[in-house]
C-alpha cells in the first residue's frame, strides 16, 4: 500500500521511471534490496524530497485519521478544512496529498487532491458547481482509518453584489446577482413570517399586491441562500 501511495504522490511517469532506474542500476545488481536505494532513485526521477514521506510512512508507525469539512465559500470556490490525528506518537503529522470527491445536486462529480502539509489546514479549490456532498479517499489511494468528510452546516452568504431595488418599492422589485450566480427560487414573507409569494428563476417581480410595510424575500441560488428585507410602499 505504501508503494501504491508513492505512485499516487509521484505520478505514473516519475514513479515508473524511478523503478526502472532502480532495477537497472549496476551498482545494486545481485545485492540486497535496501529501502534507501529505492528512495534515492525515486527522488532522482521525480525531483522530490521524499524524506518526510519515508519517515512518516515507512520508518514511523501508525496511521492518520482525517476530518475534512467543505463549504461553498463563494461562487465557483469551495473551502476545505483538513484536520488530522495520529494513532502513534512516532509520527507527529502524516504529510500526504489527500483525495476527495465532491458532488452537486445536478449529478456533477469532481475528484480533487488536497495538498495537506499542516494540521487544520484551509485549502481553497475551484469547483464549478455548488457542493452538496463529499467523499473522502474515493479510490482508496492513501492509508487512513475512521476518517470523515462532511459538508459544513455554514451556508455561503451571498456578498454585497446582490441587490434589491428600488427599496422601498411600490410596483416593481428587481434583483441584481453576480454574473456567475443562478437564481433557483425566491420566497416572499410578510412581517409575521408567512409565505405570501413564491417564484422560480425570475429576477423581477410585481409587488403591487403585497402588504404595505416591511417584507422579506429569501433568495435561493446555486451558490447559497440570502434573506433580504424590503419596504413595500
Amino acid at each position: 500500500m505504501v508503494v501504491h501511495m508513492l505512485r499516487f504522490k509521484l505520478g505514473d511517469t516519475n514513479f515508473f521511471q524511478g523503478i526502472k532506474n532502480y532495477l537497472a542500476d549496476p551498482t545494486l545488481a545481485y545485492g540486497y534490496a535496501v529501502t534507501e536505494n529505492l528512495k534515492t532513485h525515486l527522488e532522482a526521477a521525480s525531483g522530490m524530497d521524499l524524506d518526510e514521506f519515508f519517515n512518516d510512512w515507512v520508518y514511523g508507525q501508525g496511521y492518520p485519521r482525517y476530518t475534512i469539512t467543505v463549504r461553498n465559500f463563494s461562487p465557483g470556490v469551495a473551502r476545505f478544512t483538513v484536520s488530522q490525528t495520529q494513532s502513534h506518537s512516532s509520527v507527529s503529522f502524516f504529510e500526504m496529498p489527500v483525495p476527495v470527491r465532491v458532488t452537486g445536486t445536478g449529478g456533477q462529480s469532481l475528484d480533487l487532491i488536497l495538498d495537506n502539509t499542516t494540521n487544520n489546514q484551509t485549502i481553497d479549490k475551484n469547483v464549478p458547481f455548488a457542493i452538496t456532498g463529499i467523499t473522502f479517499n474515493p479510490k482508496s489511494d492513501i492509508i487512513a482509518r475512521n476518517s470523515t468528510a462532511t459538508l459544513g452546516n455554514e451556508a455561503f452568504v451571498l456578498d454585497e453584489n446582490v441587490k434589491l431595488y428600488p427599496n422601498p418599492a411600490s410596483h416593481s422589485l428587481q434583483l441584481e446577482l453576480p454574473d456567475n450566480v443562478v437564481l433557483e427560487k425566491a420566497i416572499f414573507y410578510n412581517a409575521l413570517g408567512q409565505i405570501i409569494k413564491e417564484t422560480a428563476s425570475q429576477t423581477s417581480w410585481d409587488v403591487s399586491a403585497l402588504p404595505v410595510g416591511v417584507n422579506f424575500v429569501k433568495i435561493i441560488t446555486d451558490a447559497g441562500t440570502k434573506q433580504m428585507k424590503f419596504i413595500k410602499a
